[in-house]
């Protein structure tokens, strides 16, 4: 058996990280608002247009193109999606224009996962730190997993290398992690609760959003929070009824 000693050991095993175990960190979860499920087709027929809220795609090849639908749980089971690669496509034909995927077939897996935002009880134990998901992932609708890795890898260097203490240089780590991701959190529940919450409050929202928008286009500087990051966010109840346009308490 071969051991070895390392001055620091970082995690970065993804969202059901197992090295949370090693931090006896606990995994703590938001509740479930919907699901996101992906197939990967091809044999389409591909144009410019934006498909409706429910139905994302990207083309990835001259006649392919990776299909995403986003619904919640319920509506997963009712309408088959998350089983069938043909109540999938079905699904998805209706937010595309006609014959679009008269020829389409799946060349990968079908899967449908929950999208609550998920992360570690605590970030550091000693020698040993967790980045990315497996400090805390986020709900993927938005496509901002990869980019708060990149920033988690260089804050961390940053920090390592401008402070030889290692313990001190990796609590800073965890103390501003927690904060940029707990407004990058709260951005993702915020949009869930526009774009994907049904009933009549999930309506009152979306009606409520371009009036929010005229009255500040920034939001509070949320708006601008995929283009300038987290900095200087603080998502509080005063920043919610901003991005909501409700009125101030």
């Amino acid at each position: 058996m071969t051991e070895y000693h390392a001055r620091l050991v970082v995690g970065a095993d993804g969202k059901t990280s197992g090295a949370r175990r090693w931090l006896q960190a606990e995994t703590v979860t938001d509740p479930e608002h919907h699901r996101f499920g992906g197939l990967l087709l091809s044999g389409v027929h591909w144009d410019d247009t934006t498909p409706e809220d429910a139905v994302g795609w990207f083309l990835n090849g001259p006649d392919s193109c990776r299909v995403y639908i986003r619904l919640t749980a319920e509506l997963v089971h009712e309408t088959g999606v998350g089983h069938s690669t043909d109540a999938f496509i079905a699904f998805a034909a209706k937010a595309v224009p006609e014959r679009t995927f008269d020829g389409a077939h799946p060349v990968g897996p079908l899967g449908f996962f929950p999208n609550s935002c998920t992360w570690a009880s605590h970030l550091t134990r000693g020698p040993m730190i967790l980045v990315g998901d497996a400090a805390g992932a986020l709900d993927p609708t938005q496509g901002l997993g990869t980019s708060l890795l990149f920033r988690d890898v260089r804050l961390l260097s940053e920090l390592l290398l401008t402070d030889q203490e290692w313990e001190r240089a990796t609590a800073e780590f965890a103390r501003q992690r927690d904060a940029y991701y707990d407004v990058l959190r709260a951005y993702d529940r915020w949009l869930a609760l526009i774009d994907a919450e049904e009933g009549p409050e999930g309506a009152r929202r979306r009606e409520s959003a371009p009036v929010a928008r005229e009255a500040d286009p920034a939001l509070g500087g949320f708006a601008t929070l995929e283009a300038c990051g987290p900095d200087g966010l603080i998502a509080d109840e005063a920043a919610r009824r901003v991005f909501f346009g409700e009125p101030a308490a």
